[in-house]
Parts: C-alpha cells; sequence; structure tokens
C-alpha cells in the first residue's frame, strides 16, 4: 500500500522528469512493484492532460491515450521479466511542456502589465506579476510545500529515533541495577540466576525499542536523500523560472521602449 508520502514523492519525481529536457533521462522507481509502476503513470497522465488544458493546445486524446496504454503493455511485460528487480522507466515521446513555442505565444500566459508604472523603472512588480501567473512558478510552490511535509516527518521520525534510544539506554541501566542488586542478596549462592523474570521482561523491551529505533533511522536515512534531491530540484526550478522571468522582462521592455 502506497502512502501518501509515496503518492507525493511520484508527483514530485515524475515533474521533475518532464522538465528535464535529456532526452536519455530516467524516473528511478525504486523498489519494483506494479502498483508503483501504475501510480507514475497516473500521475504523469494527469499532468500531461492538465498542462494541455493550461496551456490552451488542443489535445488529441485518442493519440495520447493508445501512447499511454502501450506503455502500461510494455510495463505488465516487464512486471513477467523482470519481478522483483529494480528498474526505469524510458522517457516518453511525446512529453510536454518542453517544446519550445515560438516567441509570438510564448508569454501568453502573461497578461500584460499595468500601464501605471513603467516596467524598467519596477522590476520587483514585474517579477511578482510574473511569479502570479507563469505555471512553473505555481509548481515551485507546491514543492516547497512538499519539502515542508518532508522537513515535519523528518523532526517527527527524529523525535521518535530519539525517545527510542532513551529508553533503550534506560532500560540496560536498570537491568544492570537489579543484577548488581541481586548479586548483592546472594554473595554465597553460586548458582543464582541473576536475570530473573523482571530482567527478561525488561530484555524483551529492549529488543522492541531496537526494532523501532533501527525502523527509524532508515527512514531518516531515506528522507534525508529525498529532501536533499528535492532541494536541488527545487534550487533548479527557481532558476529556470528566474532566467525565465529575464526572458519575459527584456520581451516587454523592448515593447516599453517600442511605444516610447
Amino acid at each position: 500500500q502506497l502512502s501518501d508520502e509515496d503518492y507525493e514523492s511520484i508527483k514530485l519525481k515524475c515533474i521533475e522528469y518532464l522538465e528535464d529536457k535529456n532526452e536519455k533521462s530516467e524516473i528511478s522507481i525504486g523498489n519494483f512493484s506494479l502498483k508503483r509502476i501504475r501510480a507514475y503513470f497516473r500521475e504523469l497522465k494527469k499532468i500531461i492532460f492538465s498542462e494541455k488544458t493550461e496551456t490552451g493546445k488542443s489535445i488529441n486524446t485518442k493519440d495520447l491515450e493508445q501512447k499511454l496504454k502501450e506503455k502500461n503493455e510494455e510495463i505488465e511485460i516487464l512486471v513477467q521479466m523482470i519481478k522483483g528487480k529494480n528498474i526505469s522507466l524510458p522517457k516518453l515521446e511525446n512529453e510536454i511542456g518542453h517544446k519550445k513555442s515560438n516567441n509570438s505565444n510564448k508569454w501568453a500566459l502573461i497578461p500584460k502589465v499595468s500601464s501605471d508604472f513603467d516596467p524598467k523603472n519596477e522590476p520587483q512588480k514585474c517579477f511578482e506579476h510574473f511569479c502570479e501567473f507563469w505555471p512553473a512558478s505555481k509548481k515551485l510552490n507546491e514543492n516547497k510545500r512538499a519539502l515542508q511535509q518532508k522537513y515535519n516527518l523528518a523532526k517527527n521520525v527524529g523525535s521518535r529515533v530519539n525517545a527510542a534510544r532513551s529508553k533503550i539506554n534506560y532500560l540496560k541501566k536498570s537491568i544492570e541495577q537489579i543484577r548488581r542488586e541481586k548479586a548483592l542478596d546472594n554473595l554465597h549462592n553460586e548458582n543464582c540466576d541473576l536475570d530473573d523474570a523482571e530482567v527478561v521482561m525488561l530484555k524483551n523491551d529492549i529488543e522492541n525499542e531496537k526494532v523501532v529505533y533501527k525502523e527509524g533511522f532508515q527512514e531518516l536515512r531515506d528522507l534525508k536523500d529525498e529532501i536533499e534531491r528535492m532541494q536541488q530540484f527545487i534550487e533548479n526550478s527557481r532558476k529556470k523560472i528566474e532566467n525565465d522571468f529575464d526572458e519575459w522582462f527584456g520581451s516587454i521592455s523592448g515593447e516599453s521602449d517600442s511605444k516610447c
């Protein structure tokens, strides 16, 4: 069963994959399962339709659905061939959002700035205006929120790990104390068993806490890798938005000059 965090991670990886212009890039799925692969394709399909709708481009649903159907059939074959192994998906041919549109409609989603100010004199207002309507900015904010959720999750897991470690130390000290007391009470009894029922119970508690600690520690390691990847992706997205803004700002500044 995939968790909400798994679905959020899948969504982020799909966005990152579609925004990567390298034709040889792949999606790293990780632990192989048919449910996880289908989740990736559902998310890709959702992004494709939403992007097409946002940009106002026509949707050839029949061709798109046929391609997705073919990809799903390929996955079904892979399930039989490499079950239990890690795989990566080949890059989809008809990815959206990366084909350069011509200059006449590239910035069609950005309304013209107010005539109350000169764009060249107030670039900050222009940047805020640009980010309000540019789709990549909205995705960046979504990714920031997802990253914050990962931070909060890591904080909670870290607290759980620290609590388990503290309890293990406490239980160990309790066992040592009980053994010392029993040893003093039975100085002349060499056959005395220092590990009575109470000690055995404490040992079992330690083993249970060790399981909690190990699972939490591994979860923290996974979260650390995912957070670092998300941070890098967000930084790359921020740079891309800045580059897009510079290009857009240059175009409206040129229009402003031509009107003078």
